[in-house]
Order: structure tokens, then C-alpha cells, then sequence
């Protein structure tokens, strides 16, 4: 905040408020971090010290929940009343919307990496983690087995860049990386149906790097709606969420400041319904 000029007695002037989304597991009402993996930060009152110290007001929640809100608010696709939002990049996150209202739980996105699945046949284990079968960890560590010199040209360092590299060689029709995306879309789609079987979702939506890739997308629309059980229709629609990590925490942010909604912190934005709060206000 400093750094972008934000500091002394006339810091408080030039702000409306503060919107920050983080990876992992919040305390959206008190805004706190309960555990930020990528940030190595734990049981952090992050929220609260910048309100103090900006003496604005400051609205907090995990990276999925963001996703999700302003999908549902600002995207084309417009309001559900019942979805699912993956968010795939290094690890997993995932955010519910029952009855047209967020399922909190303990506000821990990355959860959803803890569920146990089936091993291949053959394996010692008879479970593993989901994020063992589907993150995008587990995805560039299958593609630096399977094919060590495409991935050797890669960015060294940055895990992003890497991942992102392999999107784009999937994209471009790399069949064998194309096929470990597509590997993975399907277990993830086969791990989430059990959701579906019980919330019946009118909606799965993909988020992050993962989704990106056409292979992993396709892999798991297909699973999901094979276990799908729907008999009035063909399935819940899945679509890519097209609004950035940015665009995403800036718009929950306005929302609850120009709305009035800030002194709840986000809670007061878990009913989705249409409204007519535009670009043009940021």
C-alpha cells in the first residue's frame, strides 16, 4: 500500500475502501486469514490492520467465492440460483451456490483438495487426494515424466509461466499434453459429481489456469454430466469463467461499498440476483 503512494494522515482521503481476495481459507465476517498456503501466512487479522491503519472499510474473502460472485453478477452467463465454481491453478479451490446464496462453511476454498479418490489398478494406495489426480502441480509433474524434453524449454522458476506454457502447447494440439489435461478434467469431473447428485447444480463453472485449457474443460463436462442424474432436462451447463482474478475482487469491492454493503464484509453479497452496478463506477 505504501508503495502505491497510500500512506500518512491523507492515506484515508483517497480511499473508498479496500477489496482483497486471497487463495485458501478466510474469515470473510472478521476479515481475516485463516491460511493463505502461496503467502505462507496463517491466523492473520489482515483485514482488520488495514481498515486501522487506512481507516477506510475493507472487504475480504477467499479467491473461489470472488470468482464466483462476480461470474453470476457480471457475466454474460448472468445469475444462478444453484452452481458450482472450480478454481484449478497450482492447487484446487471450490465455491458453492445453494438457493442463490454461498455456502461458507468454514471458508476454505482449498478443502475440495482433500477429497479421496479412486488409485489406477495396481496402485499400493488404495485412495489418494484429489489434488494427487487433479491440480496443476500434479499436471506439469505428469508432463515432465511423459515428455521431459518439451518441458525442459519451459521457463525455469516460475510455476505460472510453466503452467501456462503448457496450456498453451495443449491448445495447439500436443496430443500427449493435451491428454494429461484431459486425464485430469475427467477425474475432477467424476470427484465433483457426487455434489451434483445432491445440490443439482444449473451450472458448473471452470476458473483459473485450468480451465483455459480446452482438453481439461472438455474432460470435465463430460464426466459431470454423466453423473448428473436430471430427469426434467440434459444436465447442468458448464461454462469458463471470463473475469480475472482483478476484475473480479474490484467488482465484490464496489458492490459492498456502493451498495452499503461494507460493514457486513461480503456476507451481505451471498444472495445473487441481477443488479445494475457498472464498469463505469470503478
Amino acid at each position: 500500500m505504501e508503495r502505491q503512494g497510500f500512506h500518512g494522515p491523507n492515506a484515508a482521503k483517497r480511499l473508498s475502501g479496500v477489496s482483497i481476495s486471497v487463495a485458501g481459507a478466510v474469515d470473510s465476517r472478521n476479515r481475516a486469514i485463516l491460511s493463505a498456503p502461496l503467502i505462507r501466512w496463517d491466523r492473520d487479522a489482515f483485514g482488520g490492520r488495514i481498515e486501522q491503519a487506512l481507516s477506510c472499510p475493507v472487504v475480504l474473502d477467499n479467491v473461489a467465492n470472488v470468482l464466483h460472485l462476480a461470474e453470476l453478477r457480471y457475466g454474460e452467463r448472468g445469475p444462478a440460483r444453484n452452481s458450482l465454481l472450480i478454481h484449478g491453478a497450482s492447487g484446487l479451490g471450490a465455491s458453492l451456490l445453494v438457493n442463490g446464496a454461498l455456502s461458507r462453511g468454514s471458508g476454505n476454498e482449498g478443502a475440495i483438495n482433500q477429497m479421496l479418490v479412486d488409485t489406477p489398478e495396481g496402485d499400493q494406495q488404495d485412495y489418494v487426494r484429489l489434488s494427487d489426480r487433479v491440480s496443476g502441480e500434479h499436471i506439469l509433474q505428469r508432463i515432465e515424466r511423459l515428455a521431459p524434453d518439451k518441458a525442459s524449454d519451459w521457463p525455469e522458476g516460475s510455476f505460472r509461466a510453466r503452467l501456462l506454457q503448457a496450456v498453451k502447447e495443449a491448445n495447439a494440439g500436443n496430443t500427449g499434453i493435451a491428454e494429461v489435461f484431459h486425464d485430469s478434467g475427467r477425474q475432477l469431473g467424476v470427484a465433483v459429481g457426487a455434489i451434483a447428485a445432491v445440490v443439482q447444480p444449473e451450472r458448473l463453472i471452470l476458473a483459473g489456469p485450468l480451465s483455459k485449457a480446452g482438453a481439461f474443460a472438455r474432460g470435465a463436462e463430460e464426466t459431470f454430466r454423466m453423473s448428473f442424474c436430471n430427469l426434467f432436462g440434459a444436465g447442468p451447463v458448464t461454462h469458463i469463467a471470463e473475469i480475472s482474478y482483478h476484475r473480479a475482487t474490484e467488482l465484490v469491492g464496489l458492490e459492498a461499498f456502493l451498495l452499503g454493503s461494507a460493514r457486513d464484509g461480503v456476507e451481505g453479497l451471498t444472495q445473487i440476483a441481477p443488479t445494475n452496478v457498472s464498469s463505469a463506477d470503478s
